[in-house]
């Protein structure tokens, strides 16, 4: 923070240094431009006035000639046009002497002529205009005399003669006065220009000692911190153990660390400038979920579960969260970390299925199978259909357990739930209470025989010897069946009755089955007979 606030006081001291020698030379660069355009139209007006003034010279002289061959040519067929080309030449010096000194709306130039050059003009002892206007009154006058008057005597014609020298003279030293001011005016110009140049380039001196240099060399330091920073960041980066993806505003991924390269099975470059949509997303697969979102600000901050895709196919369960970096209100680029938790993920799995099985036989527990027969006990009524329950214990596990060991009764287990799964139908369930005690669900029963027919099926099974850890054991079961809905219509009604049934013929000798139906009607007679051994 203080860096910044250091480096935006300078920026601010050093634009404000900038726009002030930006201003002196915008005002000396226009004020060369003003002098310039001065000396250029002086010269203009230069060119213009010696132009003119030696035009003035050669049609005075021109004036003066063709009088004389005026004169010449009387009594001839040349008089009439030598007539002509007088009055054409007069006006045309008069037109001349009019545009120097008043100017012309013809003319593309406005000159503006010098006090020394105005008084030759119109002041002693020179006085252009007023030998010019004498001279041209005269040149009218004998042209317009009558022919015969037209001769050497004409008195017109004599000043001509004697006007047009002191003419020339003048128009020469009105020209080379003009020469000198100038002359004069272009050097102090030149001078103004040098003095300008001198000043604009030790200003662009002090600009680059006092502006660009401290701002090289603070631009120099900021960019080395820049670097270093860059540098830090990009260690800590590389180091984290969660995977780091930052991209632009548009998904295109700018940046990822070795863990995500790791974690998604891809290569930094085949990561780069690559859309996130079109690599780690997968949108195009069942299993992945649309990052797209991310892109558009409407992904949440965190995820707890959600799938990347890696480079093989494969889909990886991850963990992300994601933000924002934003400049001047705008979102300029996401950063998502990330992290693998496939094994939570598993792990996870495994409690959720052990919370509803067994951990040694993988059968359901008495919680899942409380579930199931609540949920086939609400399917029976709906459809008024019969199911049963029938409950198992082994006879003489205990004594196998304590003699042979925990190992050697595990083994017993599993293998009487195997046997178990081996006989009963697809659509029923079997679990273990705990211990040595299992429990069948039998749905949709036509009849009694349905149940009795598995409960003969299972005790047979059971009774052959079991191998565990290298010992032949003998093993039997003793079994209890109640029937929906005619021993009850409820979890614990049906339960309760099948395991009495089962103590019952437990104390009877073992390795049987009996119903509870077929308890009551035993139980109402004068003796039990029924052994029903299997």
């Amino acid at each position: 923070m203080k860096l910044a606030l250091e480096s935006q006081a300078f920026t601010s001291n050093i634009t404000s240094k900038y726009r002030i020698a930006l201003g002196l030379i915008a005002i000396l660069s226009c004020l060369s431009y003003l002098s310039l355009s001065f000396a250029i139209k002086e010269e203009g007006n230069s060119s213009t006035v010696i132009n003119l003034s030696g035009r003035q010279r050669m049609l005075s002289q021109q004036v003066l000639l063709t009088s004389t061959m005026l004169i010449t040519s009387k009594n001839t067929t040349k008089y009439i046009e030598q007539k002509r080309t007088l009055n054409d030449t007069i006006k045309l010096m008069k037109d001349e002497h009019n545009m120097l000194i008043y100017g012309s709306k013809q003319s593309d130039r406005s000159i503006s002529l010098p006090l020394k050059i105005k008084a030759i003009y119109f002041s002693a002892p020179h006085e252009i205009d007023k030998q010019i206007n004498n001279f041209l009154g005269h040149a009218i006058a004998f042209g317009n005399a009558p022919i015969e008057n037209q001769n050497d005597n004409n008195l017109h014609y004599q000043a001509l003669s004697i006007s047009a020298p002191r003419i020339l003279k003048s128009l020469d030293a009105a020209v080379s006065q003009y020469e000198l001011e100038s002359k004069q005016k272009t050097a102090q110009i030149l001078t103004i220009e040098r003095i300008v140049l001198g000043v604009t380039l030790l200003v662009l001196l002090l600009e680059v000692l006092f502006i660009f240099r401290p701002m090289v060399n603070r631009l120099g330091k900021e960019t080395t911190t820049l670097i270093n920073r860059m540098n830090k960041f990009f260690g800590i980066a590389s180091s984290l153990g969660e995977g780091l993806i930052v991209t632009d505003e548009k998904g295109v991924i700018r940046f990822v660390n070795p863990a995500a390269t790791e974690n998604l099975g891809w290569d930094n470059n085949e990561l780069l400038n690559k859309k996130l949509t079109e690599t780690i997303d997968g949108i195009n697969t069942e299993q992945s979920n649309d990052c797209s979102p991310i892109i558009q600000g409407e992904m949440p901050k965190r995820v707890e579960d959600t799938i990347f895709i890696r480079k093989n196919g494969k889909p990886q369960h991850v963990a992300y969260t994601t933000n924002k970096f934003q400049e001047n209100g705008e979102t300029t680029q996401f950063i998502i970390t990330f992290h693998d938790i496939s094994t939570r993920k598993k792990y996870d799995t495994q409690v959720q299925y052990f919370a509803y099985h067994d951990y040694l036989t993988n059968l359901p527990n008495r919680r899942l199978f409380t579930d199931r027969l609540n949920m086939e006990l609400a399917h029976a009524k709906r459809e008024q259909s019969n199911l049963a329950v029938m409950f198992l214990d082994l006879d003489g596990f205990k004594e196998i357990n304590d003699k042979f060991g925990h190992d050697a009764g595990d083994e017993i287990l599993q293998e009487t739930a195997r046997r178990i799964c081996q006989i009963i139908r697809e659509t029923d369930t079997v679990a273990r209470m705990g211990g040595d005690e299992f429990i069948l669900l039998l749905p949709k029963i036509e009849q009694a025989s349905d149940a009795t027919n598995i409960a003969k099926k299972i005790v047979t099974a059971l009774a052959k010897p079991i191998v565990a850890r290298g010992i032949t054991h003998a093993v039997s079961t003793s079994a209890g069946i109640s029937f929906f809905p005619t021993d009850g219509n409820d979890h614990d009604t049906l339960v309760a009755k099948a395991d009495y049934a089962m103590y019952y013929i437990k104390k009877r000798g073992k390795n049987n089955f009996i119903s509870y139906a077929e308890l009551k009607q035993h139980n109402s007679g004068s003796q039990y007979t029924n052994t029903r051994t299997a």
